[in-house]
């Protein structure tokens, strides 16, 4: 039996030669299949269907003559694109055709991921990080491939009318249990990003902390990323807010009163009972976030996510920290949409 090594890689040439013919004689199938010229394993069919789209990007039009003016420029020979052309009577198939070079790509890039995988997997010091990245990329491959080309918004239409006509008598978002931020805001919506700015010790980790635990009241499950205190701390805040028991002398080490002990057990039961996810990596990066939230919000479903605090997230590194602190939030914003739940930063 073949080494995994020694197959060849997945490719349907007669499609990619198809997919060129389609296009030629119908160029608004360009704006409908959505490949790209790296998806075709033949360099000459990459290459028309390069020249195709800049064809179609400054003129909305396939004129062939001008097409096999260009293939020509670009180093194709004439008869390889005449052949293109007779290779189908017709584009009515061209969309499928396409999913065929579509599908053989999509699986090239899974392989070329898991050969880069074990390659890492060898030479890494850090398997968790390199779960958390490699979910990342497979999510990015996915989505990339199920891109959407706009929507009918019919039923958004709908809801909405829908509301106007019947009211809810309720805010759509979650409360934060601050009645006058409730108001202004009418709660924390799905696919929200709300950032609390201030300045040190002002009290913005408070802040967030009690809008988590208010949500958590309420029955909703909660993932928070504290990248400056670790877990414990995290919890004996939450347990203070709960119970009224100072945060100095659960701090201290003291004994309290029963009753005051009754209390902190009470309050400690919503988070037994899978509301809250704590993550106290100090390097954690946006990938890592999202991936483990897609993971809880698969498993246990997910409500709100609070990140305390963003300066202190991991970016890519690759230019001033000011636009690595934009591109953190940016992905937080991706993040709430996909999730379709709030984030807290």
């Amino acid at each position: 039996m073949a080494q995994a090594s020694e197959r060849a890689l997945p490719a349907d040439a007669d499609a990619e030669k198809a997919v060129i013919g389609c296009v030629v004689q119908s160029g608004e199938l360009l704006d409908e299949i959505g490949l790209a010229p790296e998806d075709f394993t033949s360099p000459t069919y990459g290459t028309m269907y390069r020249v195709l789209l800049g064809i179609w990007s400054e003129t909305g039009a396939i004129d062939p003559a001008l097409a096999g003016t260009r293939m020509e420029k670009h180093g194709i020979d004439r008869d390889e694109y005449v052949s293109c052309i007779g290779s189908v009577l017709t584009p009515v198939h061209g969309p499928q055709f396409a999913a065929s070079v579509a599908k053989a790509a999509k699986a090239r890039r899974v392989i070329a991921e898991g050969q880069r995988l074990v390659a890492a997997a060898y030479a890494t010091d850090d398997p968790d990080a390199l779960i958390h990245e490699t979910e990342a990329r497979l999510s990015a491959m996915a989505e990339g491939a199920g891109a959407s080309t706009g929507m009918d918004p019919v039923d958004s239409v709908n809801t909405v009318l829908a509301d106007l006509r019947a009211g809810t008598g309720r805010v759509r978002g979650l409360n934060t249990g601050y009645e006058m931020l409730d108001y202004k805001t009418l709660g924390l919506k799905p696919g929200e990003l709300w950032l609390v700015a201030g300045r040190p010790s002002m009290g913005k980790s408070s802040l967030s902390n009690n809008i988590a635990w208010n949500v958590m009241q309420q029955g909703g499950r909660v993932a928070i990323f504290s990248l400056e205190v670790d877990s414990t701390q995290l919890v004996r805040n939450l347990i203070s807010i709960a119970s009224g028991i100072r945060l100095r002398t659960i701090i201290s080490g003291r004994a309290v009163e029963p009753d005051a002990y009754e209390r902190a057990v009470s309050a400690i039961h919503p988070l037994l009972n899978r509301s809250l996810f704590v993550c106290d990596d100090g390097r954690v990066t946006p990938q890592g976030i999202r991936a483990q939230c897609r993971a809880l919000k698969r498993r246990h479903g997910l409500d709100l996510v609070v990140v305390d605090y963003i300066q202190l997230c991991e970016g890519a590194g690759k230019g001033k920290r000011h636009e690595d602190v934009g591109a953190i939030s940016r992905s937080l914003k991706l993040l709430a949409r996909e999730l379709e739940c709030p984030v807290v930063a």
